[in-house]
């Protein structure tokens, strides 16, 4: 529900509001509006996993 909603996407990357701070909260993120956006977000997150040595590389064929 809008009651569960504790940021948008732009909240958190401005740093207004804090994404999560443990491994056992969940983040769901949905996807709607400008494809740019959805670009941009994925360049960001791609760039703070690389920061973090976090992540893994999958072959897309």
């Amino acid at each position: 529900t809008e009651h569960d909603i504790w940021a948008e996407i732009g909240e958190v990357v401005a740093k207004i509001k804090p994404g999560r701070e443990s491994e056992e909260e969940i983040t769901i993120f949905t996807s709607t509006g400008l494809a740019i956006q959805d670009a941009v977000t994925a360049h960001l997150a791609y760039k703070k996993a690389l920061e973090k040595g976090i992540g893994k590389t999958i072959e897309i064929v």
